[in-house]
């Protein structure tokens, strides 16, 4: 069956992502990588309206309100919810939604009102359409509750899973501090900020191009308006490790290619660290050297750069990757053998994330300049079928350029 637009994902991933709906385990919903924040969204495929529209409607039906003048809200309500809902089909993860009047400030939240929005998610639950986890109250921050799809509701919503979009631009939706510091709490870039300038440029420049779950390009900083400064967009949120998705998706129609740097996040450390990198690819030699799998070396390493101590490291190796405790013992034997006198705990992760958003910076500037459209992966880029040898020269002249500023030595290889 074809539940995509032939534009924007090929046979294969569409094939995978009916055998991610089938197969996917249902995700940890208190682990915010897999949560999803309601949205704004409308469809990116405009021949696949007639038919939101009457699911809208059959869904709909004896829910309306008595007064006929609030049917078209409650409807426009109805079909935010189903178009949210489907980016978490596209994406098996949890939906967030603040739970409590206090969220809704003037009425509104995201564009949609507490007693509408309240009325449908009970609906969906009564129905067992949804699964409901209630969300923690936080200090100053409102109760967000996470809603996921059941398993017939995820096949009714497979047509729009990867089709919906979002298109916000302005300062607040582009540029954002997580968990900000409590002198920049309500802390807001100006329009003529060069933050802010380079990002709308881009989304600007992104607009010409179709590609699935398309939305702006933000940048977020954790803490202060300094650090981390990651570059993300909705499509990264597509799976493509148990279930290969984003890598059959297209953009304008063409296939695109991913652009990834090896061990990135080692690298990152060892430039910093002014420590060259032993071996082409920096995990074999700690892979010879352990005797463990690369794929457990590769995602304890990038764990542990993370980690303030071993122990959170090693637990979190076990609850994401299922890194047995005596292989995080061998691999941090093997890293320090290699590395003598290099702590492999460095609670790196601001620091690194500060160093890929400004290689991807440059990247994207680097892209408008040129007329060429990448979109960000974290450490890497997806681009046009055409462009890869472009891309692979852009990342690691880009790379190269931030590296090379703290150490001379650092090294980069291209996927």
């Amino acid at each position: 069956m074809q539940y995509t637009s032939h534009n924007l994902l090929n046979s294969r991933g569409q094939d995978e992502l009916i055998r991610m709906i089938q197969y996917a385990k249902t995700p940890d919903h208190e682990d915010y990588k897999n949560q999803l924040r309601i949205e704004a969204l409308e469809l990116n495929d405009k021949a696949l309206n007639s038919s939101l529209e009457a699911l809208t409607n059959a869904w709909s039906h004896g829910t309306l309100p008595k007064q006929k003048s609030q049917h078209e809200a409650y409807l426009r309500h109805w079909k935010q919810l189903i178009l949210n809902l489907a980016r978490c089909t596209g994406t098996n993860k949890w939906l967030g939604i603040a739970g409590d009047k206090n969220a809704y400030k003037d009425g509104q939240y995201m564009g949609l009102a507490y007693r509408a929005t309240d009325s449908i998610l009970k609906e969906l639950v009564a129905r067992g359409w949804v699964e409901k986890q209630q969300g923690a109250k936080y200090e100053n921050a409102p109760r967000v509750n996470h809603y996921y799809p059941s398993y017939e509701l995820k096949h009714h919503l497979a047509p729009f899973a990867l089709m919906t979009a979002s298109q916000s631009h302005t300062v607040k939706d582009l540029l954002a501090i997580n968990e900000p510091d409590p002198q920049y709490e309500g802390f807001l870039w100006q329009p003529d900020h060069p933050d802010y300038m380079w990002l709308a440029e881009y989304n600007e420049f992104a607009s010409d191009y179709n590609w699935v779950n398309k939305g702006p390009i933000r940048q977020t900083f954790k803490h202060t308006p300094f650090q981390s400064g990651r570059v993300i967009t909705a499509f990264q949120n597509i799976p493509n490790r148990n279930f290969k998705i984003r890598t059959n998706t297209l953009i304008n129609g063409d296939p695109i290619v991913e652009v990834d740097c090896n061990a990135n996040h080692l690298r990152l450390y060892l430039a910093m660290h002014k420590r060259d990198v032993i071996g082409e690819d920096a995990y074999q030699p700690i892979v010879e050297a352990s005797g463990v799998e690369r794929q457990h070396v590769k995602a304890f390493i990038n764990i542990a750069l993370n980690s303030k101590s071993c122990d959170a490291a090693k637990k979190a190796a076990v609850k994401h990757y299922s890194v047995p405790f005596h292989d995080s013992d061998k691999i941090m034997d093997a890293f320090a053998s290699i590395y003598p006198g290099l702590p492999l705990l460095g609670d790196f992760s601001l620091t690194a994330m500060q160093l890929e958003g400004m290689i991807m910076k440059g990247i994207m500037q680097q892209a408008m300049k040129d007329k060429v459209f990448v979109l960000p992966i974290h450490d890497a880029v997806a681009c046009q079928l055409t462009s890869v040898s472009w891309a692979r020269e852009a990342l690691m002249e880009n790379w190269l350029r931030v590296l090379k500023q703290h150490y001379k030595g650092a090294s980069l290889t291209i996927k």
